[in-house]
């Protein structure tokens, strides 16, 4: 709703929109919950224009349909183990709660992930294209780069509607940076855990600009996965404990013995 007024206002988006096609926009199923978010832009213009159905949407559809089913019962079948370490991380060793977390990092993703797949599926079914929302995230060589491919559509969104009107690179970066990062915190849940996620994220993205992407091209390129996803997993910890008190053990634990 807020990208759709924007755009009018702004005169990106100009085609006329009748009641029945705005109401199905802010409404549309399989998007409301946890598919990617979609602009007026990508989702309107096809409700005016489909022809009828295809058959390779149909089962194009369906495969990302039933792929998404297989990631969420991997992802709950992955949650057992994690939970289990989690919820008491002081009955276990430092290596059983890295391997947790190294579980977590395999099981949100399948999670969301599946999520995307399953919304994205179910609109192809019905002949409407929705834009692709994660792109091998873990194969990453940079946090910045982790950022341009996981959850696409919240990244880009962000960019549009809140740091780049802030002023992006041209005015007040740092400021603006942390700011989109702590709005991408409490996006995900108003709890301190989420906040200092973002924040976290924010910071090393920050350090990044100034240190890694000015020599990456000299450091091999498997230590930078390595490193990227050192970080990743480290936020997913700070990600997952909404108890203050279970996430500092869980830290001191698996990094202090």
């Amino acid at each position: 709703a807020v990208s759709y007024t924007v755009d009018v206002w702004r005169g990106t988006f100009r085609l006329r929109t009748d009641l029945c096609e705005y109401a199905f926009y802010l409404t549309f199923f399989p998007l409301l919950l946890a598919g990617p978010i979609t602009r007026a832009g990508v989702l309107i213009p096809q409700l005016k224009q489909r022809v009828g159905w295809d058959k390779e949407w149909i089962y194009g559809g369906l495969f990302l349909l039933l792929l998404g089913l297989v990631k969420k019962a991997a992802a709950n079948y992955l949650a057992v183990f994690n939970d289990w370490v989690f919820d008491t991380p002081a009955a276990f060793s430092g290596f059983e709660n890295l391997v947790a977390v190294l579980g977590y990092t395999i099981q949100i993703f399948l999670d969301f992930s599946a999520y995307s797949d399953l919304s994205i599926g179910l609109a192809a079914m019905m002949g409407l294209k929705l834009p692709d929302n994660f792109e091998n995230p873990y194969r990453s060589r940079s946090l910045t780069e982790f950022w341009h491919r996981w959850h696409i559509s919240l990244s880009s969104w962000l960019r549009d509607y809140v740091y780049i009107p802030l002023g992006g690179n041209r005015r007040h970066q740092l400021i603006n940076i942390m700011i989109v990062w702590m709005l991408t915190g409490m996006w995900h849940g108003a709890a301190w855990n989420f906040i200092i996620w973002g924040l976290y994220f924010g910071i090393i993205l920050l350090v990044e600009k100034h240190t890694v992407l000015k020599i990456k091209d000299k450091i091999p390129a498997p230590l930078l996965n390595v490193y990227s996803l050192a970080i990743i997993m480290v936020g997913w910890g700070i990600f997952y404990f909404d108890d203050m008190g279970n996430m500092e053990r869980f830290f001191t634990i698996a990094f202090g013995q």
